[in-house]
């Protein structure tokens, strides 16, 4: 959701244009390699079972709290925050998968992963905006918490949104994970 809605994002909400998106993408960016590089280095020692759901309710506290954010430099940390737990989801995931099905239909579990990706990424690219927009139609432009006032853009909301659905698959993912290791998938036939 960064992506297609940063750069109204940047403009609207942190009124830092195109400089700011390229910040907001360079951060997420750097934090996804910093995520990867750091996990790839440890993750032999690192309980992923256990840490992979922390990772992505990290991931979407993180997009909650930078969408949050009217200040470009406190968003640039939260989204900086996000792309250090995205690349863990990202290494971790791809770990357990690899570590838990069997290699009879490893093949065919991971073009599944790449098909519900890229769906996603399409669904994102396509409804973000238009759901950003529909909610911007509908906010009420700002609300007032007592001496604190919230603009309640559309982007900002759909941004929410976004992290509330990460955080619930974090949820469901602790919830899947918890107390036992990952069953191994075997192929039949």
């Amino acid at each position: 959701m960064v992506v297609p809605l940063g750069p109204t994002f940047a403009s609207k909400v942190l009124h830092s244009g195109d400089a700011g998106f390229s910040l907001l993408i360079t951060a997420m960016g750097t934090g996804v390699a910093i995520g990867v590089l750091g996990l790839s280095a440890v993750q032999r020692r690192v309980p992923k079972e256990r840490l992979f759901p922390w990772a992505v309710l990290g991931a979407g506290a993180a997009l909650v709290a930078g969408a949050s954010m009217s200040s470009l430099a406190l968003a640039l940390v939260f989204v900086g925050a996000m792309g250090i737990c995205a690349g863990g989801v990202y290494v971790m995931g791809f770990t357990l998968i690899q570590e838990n099905v069997s290699d009879e239909i490893r093949g065919r579990v991971f073009a599944t992963l790449y098909t519900l990706v890229r769906l996603c990424l399409i669904i994102a690219l396509t409804i973000g905006p238009l759901l950003a927009g529909g909610l911007d139609v509908l906010s009420p432009g700002s609300v007032h918490l007592g001496a604190v006032t919230v603009q309640l853009h559309g982007v900002r909301l759909t941004l929410w949104l976004g992290g509330a659905i990460i955080v619930g698959a974090g949820v469901l993912a602790h919830y899947s994970l918890r107390g036992h290791e990952i069953p191994a998938v075997e192929g039949h036939g």
